[in-house]
């Protein structure tokens, strides 16, 4: 119905007309200056909410916040010491108490009736307690920590291996429990504060 919509426009225009009759402009430039500070309502709005969005964490920090980040890093440096002195006297014990030679031949013996080559074995179980005191003091000190966590994990790889070729699921359920706080460890790397990475380079790990 045409002529419904023409006499609809026709009294929205005199209704204006009346209303800001003293205004001598046409009705659509009124209507737009009419709007205009709900336009710039809305745009302010979007740039404080931009300006907000934008705003980095450390420039929101709140005591509270500032707090449960202490207790983060604070925490994480408990468990990478006790990680790191855990390895390190497995390897000191090893070297300074019967000898890496006694031990890696007292355990080759255990994996005498998997497939793996006994001079491999052996060698492997040789170098296992220079790895475990070297990737101990790196852990304890938070040096290299990224790559101190990371090679410590591949060693447990290599221990999970060894032992599920032997059979002994009970040692294997305990070096899960190794390999699950090196990723915890690893993946939680960024609350590394108080370690020798932080200090020297600067650095989370």
């Amino acid at each position: 119905m045409p002529h419904v919509a023409a006499n609809h426009e026709r009294f929205l225009e005199e209704d204006f007309l009346r209303l800001f009759g003293r205004y001598s402009m046409p009705l659509p430039i009124l209507l737009r200056v009419s709007l205009v500070p709900v336009e710039l309502y809305f745009l302010s709005s979007e740039y404080l909410l931009a300006r907000v969005s934008a705003t980095s964490e450390p420039d929101r920090m709140t005591p509270k916040t500032n707090s449960i980040a202490l207790d983060r890093q604070l925490a994480y440096a408990v468990f990478r010491l006790t990680l790191g002195i855990n390895i390190l006297v497995h390897g000191a014990g090893r070297i300074f108490g019967p000898g890496a030679d006694a031990f890696a031949s007292t355990t080759a013996v255990e994996f005498a009736k998997t497939p793996l080559p006994a001079g491999m074995v052996h060698a492997f179980l040789f170098v296992v307690p220079f790895a475990e005191m070297v990737l101990g003091v790196l852990t304890t000190l938070g040096l290299w920590t990224r790559w101190a966590l990371a090679l410590g994990g591949l060693l447990i790889t290599a221990l999970v291996f060894g032992t599920a070729m032997r059979s002994d699921w009970n040692t294997v359920g305990v070096q899960m429990i190794y390999a699950i706080t090196y990723y915890l460890l690893l993946m939680n790397r960024s609350y590394n504060r108080f370690s020798l990475d932080a200090k020297l380079f600067r650095d989370a790990g």
